[in-house]
């Protein structure tokens, strides 16, 4: 069955996972925070630890801390959250990092400043990256990048994206309503129209992909520190003039 032909089934099934879509913010670090914060203080209901990361951490984003952390494996589910083992084994490195308070990884934080984790504290960025790679949308994203590089254009990507890996592009790239246009042109044999026409692939993709996910990326160290994010409106993105390069 060819690549349409397939996706059309799962889709019908109903199978896309979304949870990677949950990594909202721009600075990973920040999904460190609910581990410092449980490791110091035992299993906290989400209202808890909203206000500990609030009052400790100076953080105004603390449930998007929460859900990534969750999303990452890191915090078990549930009324209180406890450490999963990837969690503990997170706060173990942190301690070895000399981060065991919010305090301590906000003085991270503050260090890394515009430079970025990978550059500033490796250690924390391998750590990252680890809780990224667990993710199965986002090891099959990483090797769409690995073959895609050393450099390239963000509609190469979405072109072997959708191509090779269609349901991660749908999941992890597309708006709730661009998701459901991306399926149609696939299933109508319009793959193409995705990333060759620049009209098309702007109305289905969230632009929080050109800002937060390149800028996490970036941390981690899958992408160079001279790949360039996108802040603005996404009709105002210019693809040529900020390519994306992954580091080696």
């Amino acid at each position: 069955m060819d690549i349409e032909g397939q996706l059309s089934v799962r889709l019908r099934r109903g199978d896309i996972s979304g949870d990677i879509m949950r990594l909202s913010l721009a600075q990973p670090l920040n999904y460190l925070a609910p581990v410092v914060a449980v490791d110091r203080y035992g299993p906290l209901a989400g209202d808890e630890l909203v206000d500990v990361l609030a009052e400790e951490y100076g953080f105004g984003a603390g449930d998007g801390a929460r859900l990534g952390a969750l999303t990452l494996g890191l915090l078990e589910r549930g009324d209180r959250h406890s450490l999963t083992d990837q969690g503990d084994l997170a706060a173990t490195v942190l301690r070895g990092s000399g981060v065991s308070t919010l305090a301590e990884l906000d003085a991270v934080k503050q260090a890394v400043g515009r430079s970025t984790v990978v550059e500033e504290r490796e250690s924390l960025a391998i750590l990252l990256r680890n809780c990224f790679e667990r993710h199965p949308g986002f090891r099959l994203l990483l090797d769409a990048l690995r073959k895609e590089g050393p450099s390239f254009l963000f509609p190469d990507l979405l072109r072997r994206l959708v191509h090779e890996y269609p349901n991660v592009f749908l999941s992890t790239f597309c708006t709730q309503a661009g998701r459901t246009r991306a399926r149609e042109l696939i299933e109508a044999g319009r793959t193409s129209r995705l990333y060759e026409e620049e009209a098309v692939w702007k109305d289905v993709i969230r632009t929080n992909v050109l800002f937060n996910f390149v800028q996490q990326l970036k941390h981690v160290g899958v992408l160079a520190a001279e790949t360039r994010s996108h802040s603005g409106k996404i009709s105002e993105y210019d693809a040529a003039a900020k390519p994306w390069v992954v580091l080696d």
